[in-house]
């Protein structure tokens, strides 16, 4: 028998469907896991939901900047940019746009500004590495409410692909 014979022998692990919904329990725990109580709560908090919600890369996510958001719109959205000066238009949901909302009154910026959204704790734009880490903390902190997550080499790729 051929190879491609026996690969098509697999059973089927499950339908898609519960691979997404399964993705998309580990993103709104980790998403749910920051204390927001907390000034770093509530930015890695937000920065989660962006990631989760507008499915950007890392280093998509840590380059946007306060007048890169139309927040005020009636359908809000977001200006990112990608690679080869591609910049492409997100749309965003009310619960992030909340979310920043809150994180801009905080770090007291203003919508016109280009100054970085997300900062790590030098309040210098937030990098990639810096990202990873946010996620990797708040992956940590799900894992006593959501087991599947103990273990797992989680990173901020683990929001591209999830059902916004």
């Amino acid at each position: 028998m051929g190879i491609a014979q026996r690969v098509l022998t697999i059973a089927p692990s499950g339908p898609a469907s519960s691979w997404r919904t399964t993705h998309q329990r580990r993103g709104e725990a980790i998403i749910a896991a920051p204390d927001q109580t907390t000034p770093r709560g509530a930015h890695d908090r937000a920065f989660l939901l962006f990631l989760a919600r507008t499915s950007a890369r890392a280093s998509k996510a840590t380059g946007v900047n306060a007048n890169d958001l139309q927040l005020e719109r009636e359908r809000p959205q977001v200006l990112l940019h990608g690679k080869g000066r591609r910049d492409r238009v997100v749309p965003i949901p009310q619960d992030l746009v909340r979310s920043l909302t809150d994180l801009l009154s905080e770090r007291g910026l203003a919508y016109h500004e280009p100054r970085p959204i997300f900062v790590g704790v030098h309040n210098e734009r937030l990098t990639r590495f810096g990202a990873t880490h946010i996620v990797r903390r708040a992956a940590s902190q799900a894992g006593s409410t959501k087991p599947s997550l103990e273990g797992k080499s989680i990173s901020p790729y683990i929001f591209r692909h999830s059902p916004r």
